[in-house]
């Protein structure tokens, strides 16, 4: 069982000397909700709230009705929390964009329903402490039918500020030439080799396999702190076989196996690819950037977690099964610190988490 994974770095700014600033505020504004329709279709008022999480501490706007504006809803509504500076906290607020979701308020129960929800990447916040964006909303429910002879719909907006007390990078230390903060980024290109228990019958749909599987990797960023970069939703598929397989990573170009020829329509695991407004990537102040970069050197690898869930509706699995299928890989990424090395590739062996005992050996029981 192997899955292969790869690792490309850039290079942009440094980040702030250590101990240089010890905490710093993050205060969220969600200023207003333009456009975006309620339940009972155009032109219907509706109450609005909008929510997001910073670091898993919830911001939720109290409901607010339609403004003398038409189709904005104003919140006017600010939150701050204090936290420690640190290469975990710069990724928690920045590798992975801010979740904004918006909802409809019953005014006599209070019971909310998700109209629309958005997703908003603090990429400014490595080079200001102030940003203030209009965020596109992906309506949750299907938009109306359009009417003959009116205009077409506007599209919905969140308008939200996002302020730092204090800089997370030093402005002094921004010079992309002169080495400092690291983006690396993650991907996976699959799971192959699988057991034969894990396999669809041929003439089925791979979609008739009910687990979903999940991949997360630590990256060391010193002071014995890690961040979990994670890999939801891979899917059991035939690649170039299957029309609902998750569609190939074509961003870094693949690295030959000694069995690519073999495979052809083999069943494995994919992920799909991170969409470029998320990408799966860590953020690495330049103290971390240095402590990754010796531990790779000094022939550390990079720990891969991976479990299963189940997909299917009405699909029950024993609970003695799942830690069955719990495994690690080990990664060996040495490569991406070679000189003028902008990315690696490795094929690494998924060994179980909790080894079967004896007696399963033995009886053939089924495991990663």
């Amino acid at each position: 069982r192997r899955a292969v994974t790869r690792a490309r770095a850039a290079a942009p700014p440094r980040a702030m000397s250590e101990g240089a600033m010890s905490q710093v505020t993050v205060k969220v504004t969600i200023v207003e909700l333009r456009h975006l329709v309620g339940l009972a279709g155009p032109g219907a008022a509706f109450s609005a709230c909008a929510a997001t999480h910073v670091r898993g501490d919830a911001v939720e706007t109290p409901a607010m009705p339609l403004s003398l504006e038409p189709g904005v809803h104003k919140f006017e509504h600010t939150q701050s929390f204090t936290f420690d500076h640190t290469p975990l906290l710069i990724n928690e607020l920045i590798a992975q964009p801010l979740a904004l979701r918006v909802s409809q308020v019953e005014a006599k129960s209070g019971d909310m329903t998700l109209l629309a929800t958005g997703e908003l990447l603090l990429d400014e916040l490595l080079r200001g402490t102030r940003m203030e964006t209009l965020v596109p909303l992906v309506a949750v429910l299907a938009p109306p039918a359009p009417v003959e002879g009116e205009e077409p719909a506007l599209s919905p907006m969140l308008l939200v500020v996002i302020e730092l007390s204090a800089p997370l990078v030093d402005a002094d230390e921004l010079d992309p030439d002169d080495g400092g903060l690291r983006v690396l980024e993650l991907r996976l290109d699959g799971l192959r080799s699988l057991p034969a228990r894990w396999l669809v019958e041929a003439g089925q749909p791979t979609d008739a396999h009910p687990y979903a599987y999940k991949v997360s990797a630590a990256v060391p960023l010193g002071d014995g702190a890690e961040y979990m970069v994670t890999f939801y939703d891979g899917l059991l598929a035939r690649p170039g076989g299957d029309a609902t397989a998750p569609a190939a990573d074509e961003s870094i170009p693949a690295k030959p196996t000694e069995h690519a020829e073999a495979e052809g329509g083999e069943q494995r695991v994919l992920w799909p690819a991170p969409p470029a407004v998320s990408p799966a990537r860590c953020i690495l102040p330049a103290a971390s950037a240095e402590f990754l970069k010796q531990a790779l050197d000094g022939g550390a690898l990079l720990r891969l977690h991976f479990e299963r869930s189940v997909r299917s509706a009405g699909f029950v699995e024993p609970e003695a099964n799942r830690s069955k299928y719990l495994a690690v890989a080990h990664a060996q990424l040495g490569a991406l610190v070679a000189l003028d090395s902008l990315s690696a590739s490795a094929e690494c062996a998924l060994v179980p988490e909790f080894p079967p005992s004896e007696e399963e050996v033995a009886a053939g029981a089924d495991s990663v």
